[in-house]
């Protein structure tokens, strides 16, 4: 892709050009051989040492020398002053890259030193909080008519009290046999159908209102007395922790910089200067293959 407009090739200019390819012996001076080895210059300005640079930065020196042949391939330079100009814009470009970079890494540090590390007391009581969110998912799902405990319900149940067996008899282990008793009979997860009358009975109840309307109003108590507890145990007489979430307008202030010198606002006057570059250079590159930059013959 050329930013320079070529004239249109008609068959008269194809021909003449063909006729001066003929013509045409190459370069035969040693300053016309060295001109041309030039033009195809690549990385002459990123030598080993430029590359161990690079490797030293965590970048990639294949990653530079990708940007730059394409940028070769964008501008077609045609001399060494074009090729210069070239790997200044690829230059420019990749410092550019490498600003933004640093600005956002920057920005991480930044927050991670403000944010404050959670004690052991705060994570024990999300944890427990996330539960209690849980069991009342479970109660809300219960309390409905005609409700059929989905294998998501048990699923949630496994998430709340892990999938290690119970102890026998204890509130959670009732919990998890009222679930099982109020499956949709004749699914695959159904037991044997069961009338109810002994609570202690494994199986799945019957379609019938009123006995499974007990079971639910059962299974609803239970789970409310364990979000009572767990509530209990994360308050301990001193009101709660702290909670650690900010509002997006608390994130953006933290991000904001706090010192009109400090690291972030170099970084942008850094960015600001690199673009500036990379306009200039995009600036004279095009005036060039367009023939409106160069010397002015005073002799013609």
């Amino acid at each position: 892709m050329s930013l320079t407009k070529r004239p249109a090739m008609t068959g008269k200019r194809i021909a003449a050009n063909r006729a001066n390819g003929r013509r045409s012996r190459g370069v035969r001076t040693l300053a016309g051989n060295a001109r041309v080895a030039t033009v195809n210059l690549r990385h002459g300005f990123y030598a080993q040492a430029q590359a161990d640079i690079l490797l030293a930065l965590g970048e990639d020196p294949a990653d530079f020398e990708d940007l730059l042949d394409s940028l070769v391939e964008v501008w077609q330079p045609a001399n060494q002053m074009e090729m210069r100009l070239v790997v200044r814009l690829a230059r420019a470009m990749w410092r550019m890259d490498r600003a933004d970079r640093i600005q956002e890494s920057l920005t991480v540090e930044q927050l991670h030193r403000s944010m404050p590390k959670p004690t052991l007391l705060q994570i024990i009581d999300r944890s427990l909080k996330d539960k209690a969110n849980k069991l009342s998912s479970l109660a809300s799902e219960a309390s409905q008519p005609w409700h059929f405990t989905s294998p998501e319900d048990l699923l949630l149940f496994d998430e709340v009290y892990g999938e290690n067996p119970l102890e026998a008899g204890s509130d959670e282990q009732a919990i998890l046999d009222s679930l099982w008793r109020l499956v949709k009979p004749g699914t695959e997860d159904a037991g044997p159908i069961i009338d109810g009358s002994d609570p202690t009975a494994e199986g799945t109840l019957p379609e019938d209102e009123v006995v499974r309307k007990s079971e639910r109003s059962k299974l609803v108590v239970m789970l409310l007395k364990q979000i009572a507890q767990i509530h209990a145990r994360t308050d301990d007489g001193n009101g709660e922790p702290p909670e650690l979430s900010h509002s997006p307008y608390a994130w953006d202030s933290m991000m904001a910089p706090q010192d009109r010198n400090g690291p972030i606002m170099l970084m942008q006057r850094w960015e600001d200067s690199n673009m500036r570059q990379i306009v200039r250079s995009t600036e004279m590159l095009t005036k060039m293959k367009n023939g409106k930059l160069g010397w002015v013959d005073d002799k013609k």
